[in-house]
C-alpha cells in the first residue's frame, strides 16, 4: 500500500515534470512517466499503479540525470520512498 510520503513524492515529481521543457531526445522517455504519475494522482491508493512506475523512473533517470538534475533527484526520491515501503 502506498504511503502518504510516496503519494506526496509522486505529486511533487508530477509538478516538476509539468514545469520541465525536455529536449526532443528526452521527451519520449518522460511521456510514459508523466502518464503513470497522472494515473497515480487520480487514484493514489491503488497499489497496481505503482508496479511499473519504478521501472519507468529508472529508465528515465538514466537518460536525464545530466541534462535535468533536479528532475532526476525528484525521481530518485520517489524510487527511494517506494523501495522503503516495499513497493
Amino acid at each position: 500500500m502506498p504511503t502518504p510520503v510516496i503519494v506526496e513524492r509522486v505529486r511533487d515529481l508530477y509538478d516538476k515534470l509539468s514545469e520541465t521543457q525536455p529536449d526532443a531526445a528526452v521527451a519520449p522517455t518522460l511521456d510514459p512517466v508523466k502518464q503513470a504519475l497522472e494515473t497515480i494522482r487520480i487514484e493514489p491508493h491503488e497499489p497496481a499503479h505503482y508496479r511499473s512506475l519504478n521501472d519507468l523512473l529508472l529508465l528515465a533517470y538514466v537518460k536525464i540525470e545530466v541534462s535535468h538534475p533536479e528532475l532526476a533527484h525528484a525521481m530518485t526520491a520517489v524510487i527511494n520512498a517506494m523501495n522503503a515501503a516495499g513497493i
